[in-house]
């Protein structure tokens, strides 16, 4: 039997700990929060914000909705979602995407937008290996490094990855990498005539 569940983005709130509560007590079976670098307004970084958040909750899941993935050493991403699932007692779940919209953003921290979705599959391969708490090697185009651990791991194994992204691109990186697959600004009869091309890249 199919379970709905329910969540909310606050993304754009100031008063964090007061909303995050207020959603909880609510009954939303998620928070979520999604990031910029730079953006055309204020945007909060989602591992700050949802770390806050879980300060302020008991029973919530959190999802980042979305991470940057290619703004990130895959490393540091890795360390990121291990910390938050850890310290929020299991309740993370990391939401990633390619991003490009703003291109600002990957000049700011040295990332070419036409790399982008390179750097996250490859990022990717690099979560589900470090992401298991176990000690682990990677020689790639873009991460390097030879027997590395991240502790504390995260208390999920393993820990959700919602990939998000309407192209074909998207539904193969979440049939290759993902938990769950997230487009976003869908109609319900696109996700309908995309489930068959799901089911043909999960089996791929």
């Amino acid at each position: 039997m199919s379970t709905v569940e329910f969540g909310l983005s606050v993304s754009r709130v100031t008063d964090i700990k007061t909303v995050a509560r207020r959603v909880e007590a609510l009954g939303f079976d998620y928070l979520a929060s999604g990031e910029h670098v730079m953006f055309h307004g204020p945007v909060p970084n989602a591992f700050v914000r949802l770390a806050v958040a879980a300060g302020a909750t008991e029973r919530i899941k959190l999802l980042s909705a979305i991470t940057l993935v290619p703004l990130y050493p895959a490393a540091l991403l890795a360390k990121l979602a291990a910390t938050l699932d850890h310290d929020s007692g299991g309740r993370f779940n990391l939401g990633v995407g390619v991003g490009g919209e703003y291109p600002k953003e990957f000049e700011a921290v040295g990332v070419p937008v036409g790399e982008r979705g390179a750097r996250t599959n490859e990022a990717l391969e690099v979560l589900r290996r470090l992401l298991t708490g176990e000690t682990v090697s990677f020689e790639g185009r873009f991460t390097r490094f030879q027997e590395g651990r991240i502790s504390p791991a995260p208390i999920q194994k393993p820990l959700p990855i919602w990939v998000a992204g309407r192209k074909e691109a998207a539904m193969k990186r979440a049939a290759r990498y993902g938990d769950v697959w997230m487009p976003y600004m869908y109609s319900p009869q696109q996700l309908e005539q995309s489930r068959e091309t799901l089911r043909r890249l999960a089996q791929a």
